[in-house]
């Protein structure tokens, strides 16, 4: 009898444990869902107000998670970056690229020279949002 209550005593468990990890898990999942939707929805703003396309928000949005994450961009977003840089209009989303590019740690010679010449005009732009982002990027290439 009392091995059949010690083994009941470790299925309790195990089977608490179990739980646990799965309502961990629904709440990690729930976090990024609605994290992706707020997202989404500062997209679609952007995109209301003219500032950016959703798409190029969301892209923008995702490679800043990876950039801070790695602390690295590959080529080809680096350059899809400084594209939109110097392709938008209005001075939030600049910011928000600078921004981006300001958290890079690991930024190869070939990056660092194309970063520092995007931003070099912005270093002395009237727009004080420019100006201060364009300062940050500048201070991680200088690391």
């Amino acid at each position: 009898m009392k091995s059949i209550f010690i083994k009941y005593k470790y299925l309790i468990a195990l089977s608490s444990i179990i739980i646990t990890i799965v309502i961990v898990l629904l709440v990690q999942h729930n976090r990024v869902v609605a994290h992706e939707n707020e997202i989404h929805e500062v997209g679609a703003d952007w995109q209301q107000m003219n500032m950016l396309p959703k798409d190029d928000y969301v892209k923008l949005r995702h490679l800043t998670d990876s950039a801070i994450q790695t602390g690295k961009m590959s080529d080809e977003d680096v350059d899809w970056s400084l594209n939109l840089l110097s392709q938008s209009s209005a001075s939030a989303p600049r910011a928000r690229v600078m921004g981006m590019l300001s958290v890079i740690r690991k930024v190869p010679e070939s990056q660092r020279t194309k970063i520092a010449t995007a931003i070099a005009p912005l270093l002395n732009s009237p727009d004080e949002l420019d100006k201060r982002y364009a300062l940050r990027v500048q201070k991680m290439l200088n690391r």
